[in-house]
């Protein structure tokens, strides 16, 4: 039902992408989302949300660069726990230094950390 009404109001990848956010607000730091998106994308595209960052998740993320159509939620860092495996204190650790090359979805649950350092690439 959200995303009919944000369809109306806003393009179809727009309001795809603030639906995801309401779909996994118990996992999805808001600030941190929103200040990224707008920080490193225009408005229009900033609106989608192609980053999605979660609460456990600690992140510096330097040069980003999209090799693919930006779309709702193609980065998602954090944002999808494992139950099975995490006692929900488990962390999303990204320190970027260099650049991260995104050619497509990409998915970073907690427990891992990534350290991309001075002049190198991550593909």
């Amino acid at each position: 039902m959200i995303e009919k009404i944000l369809s109306i109001l806003l393009d179809e990848d727009k309001a795809k992408g603030i639906h995801y956010l309401f779909r996994y607000r118990k996992h999805v730091d808001f600030l941190k989302t929103i200040y990224t998106n707008f920080k490193y994308f225009p408005i229009s595209d900033a609106l989608k949300f192609p980053i999605v960052i979660g609460k456990n998740t600690d992140i510096k993320l330097g040069s980003i660069k999209f090799n693919c159509p930006i779309k709702p939620s193609l980065v998602r860092l954090g944002t999808q726990p494992i139950p099975v495996i995490e006692d929900g204190f488990s962390r999303l650790v990204v320190k970027n230094s260099g650049t991260i090359e995104i050619g497509g979805l990409f998915i970073c649950q907690t427990g891992v950390k990534i350290l991309i350092r001075e002049g190198a690439v991550f593909r």
